[in-house]
């Protein structure tokens, strides 16, 4: 066991976690009210039939500052040292997005829907969208000759399950030439 850390209901765990994420200790308290109730909320969705779901209209945040959420975990200093350029957005019909997706981040059908990923994370999403909340596009790379994603199977996963018709997506901009070379697609 290890000691000298304070256990997680500490302030000071609180103190260390908005530090790690780069945050000011309000702006994380808030995320981490925010992220209880999606959990709480996204509950309620868990297992459930994409008919039983609300309806779900995807409030993509296009902004610069929204680009680290494609990826997790990677704070607003984190991104700008690794991607300085940002993110290129480009959008695609979901169909043929999905007909040169890699296997690995394709989801097939509805009963894949559940089984792949975690289920938690894509109930969260569900809450997320359904509250209305910007919530930033996936990031696409490729893998040999295939689209794979890099960060937001979920998104991509409840966006494919609503029949959304376009996607857009991130990309990191040394990828575009290899996106283009696999399909068509409307960089803005």
């Amino acid at each position: 066991m290890i000691t000298g850390l304070p256990s997680r209901d500490d302030p000071a765990w609180d103190r260390m976690a908005a530090a790690a994420a780069g945050e000011d200790l309000d702006t994380y308290l808030a995320w981490k009210r925010l992220n209880a109730s999606l959990d709480e909320e996204g509950g309620a969705y868990r297992d459930r039939p994409v008919a039983e779901w609300p309806n779900l209209h995807f409030n993509w945040d296009l902004s610069p500052e929204g680009q680290r959420f494609a990826l997790d975990a990677v704070n607003a200093v984190a991104f700008r040292k690794q991607h300085p350029d940002g993110f290129r957005l480009g959008r695609i019909p979901l169909p043929t997005f999905d007909r040169f997706l890699c296997h690995f981040s394709r989801r097939d059908g509805p009963s894949e829907l559940w089984e792949l990923g975690a289920p938690w994370k894509l109930a969260k999403v569900i809450a997320y969208v359904r509250r209305g909340l910007a919530i930033t596009p996936p990031l696409v790379a490729t893998s040999e000759n295939e689209l794979r994603i890099a960060g937001g199977h979920h998104r991509y996963a409840a966006a494919k399950a609503v029949n959304l018709e376009i996607l857009p997506f991130y990309a990191a901009p040394s990828d575009v030439p290899l996106i283009d070379a696999i399909v068509q697609v409307d960089w803005a």
